[in-house]
């Protein structure tokens, strides 16, 4: 008798702990239905992310590798996307902003409320501030994915880390849909590249929004992927760099510089000097090269015998630049090796 009491306390006990953890910190569950935590769907689907076969991801690169190739090298056309999520479950998309831009310019944005099917973390509600009122009678991820791979398919979609496309990804994955073939481009990889300031640190996109002086109300998607996408075009204006030649690198290691070699102005008063920079500087290397190059100057990428001027920067030792430099002028080359200071002097001489 007692051993059959104990039993029933047992089942009793494990009935009213999995009534807690359902409906976890007052919040019930969706449409009534006993849904896992969230730490157990992660679980699941970062296993059926390890599933997936070696050949599954080559065939993805091959495919990005495929439209990147036959992008317009003058193209001027792409999607920012963000996405909120109801918990730290990524595949629990309760919003996505997208934004449309066209030569420089925002031509048509879109905020998309979602039905995760999953419960709301309070924790994630108080940095968006979306509940399960809110997406009330909104359509799933499900609903809408064939109108969203129809307008991102074979487009490049920027996104700010890859939180975004890891969380396409999932949702995906947790309805058994294809991955949306896309160029999908990183803009915090454009930043680092871009910013010495924000190579190793300080990149988020607040950060770098409130530097830029880009107003937006972050944690609302929509919001998030315009000020993702004008920060993009604002690195593009910085370097001069196209958004074709910046797709095409984006994968490089992040030593590698996008390259700042221009033709001098022939009106300049230091037209036919060559110059080479090397080091961080106070200003971007790019805004440097076009001072350069206004002032008259050939802008170069790497040292060779025909560099004139070589303008070093802070470095923690010799770089490649400087070590080359010295071994043309020990040929008789003549270089002059100036710092920062001496190069602003240098451009803003007049004749």
């Amino acid at each position: 008798m007692e051993l059959i009491i104990f039993i029933i306390l047992i089942f009793i006990m494990f009935f009213l702990y999995k009534n807690r953890k359902t409906k976890k910190d007052g919040i019930e569950p969706l449409m009534g239905i006993m849904t896992n935590n969230d730490d157990d769907i992660v679980t699941f689907i970062e296993e059926r992310e390890i599933k997936r076969s070696t050949k599954s991801r080559e065939i993805e690169k091959e495919i990005i590798k495929e439209m990147i190739s036959n992008l317009d090298e003058n193209c001027n056309e792409f999607i920012a996307l963000d996405v909120e999520t109801a918990n730290r479950n990524k595949a629990s998309i309760c919003q996505i902003g997208l934004v449309a831009f066209e030569n420089g310019k925002i031509i048509n944005k879109e905020s998309i409320l979602v039905d995760p099917e999953d419960y709301f973390d309070p924790g994630m509600i108080n940095i968006h501030g979306i509940d399960e009122d809110d997406i009330e009678d909104e359509p799933t991820f499900k609903n809408i994915y064939s109108a969203l791979k129809q307008f991102m398919e074979n487009r490049i979609v920027a996104i700010y880390t890859a939180f975004d496309k890891n969380a396409f990804n999932a949702a995906c994955q947790k309805y058994d849909l294809e991955p949306i073939n896309c160029i999908w481009f990183d803009v915090s990889k454009v930043v680092r590249r871009t910013w010495d300031q924000y190579r190793n640190a300080g990149y988020k996109l607040s950060n770098v929004a409130n530097d830029l002086r880009i107003e937006f109300e972050h944690h609302n998607a929509v919001e998030d992927a315009k000020a993702a996408g004008i920060v993009l075009l604002k690195a593009i204006e910085e370097t001069g760099v196209s958004l074709y030649n910046m797709i095409k690198n984006i994968d490089r290691p992040l030593r590698f510089e996008y390259p700042v070699a221009k033709e001098g102005n022939p009106n300049g008063h230091l037209f036919g000097e060559r110059i080479v920079f090397t080091g961080k500087l106070s200003m971007s290397r790019y805004k440097a090269a076009n001072i350069a190059a206004s002032a008259g100057c050939t802008v170069a990428d790497n040292v060779t015998k025909k560099t004139t001027i070589l303008v070093i920067g802070e470095q923690k030792r010799e770089s490649t630049k400087y070590r080359k430099a010295k071994q043309w002028i020990e040929k008789g080359q003549s270089i002059r090796i100036i710092n920062e200071d001496e190069f602003n002097e240098l451009v803003n001489m007049v004749n």
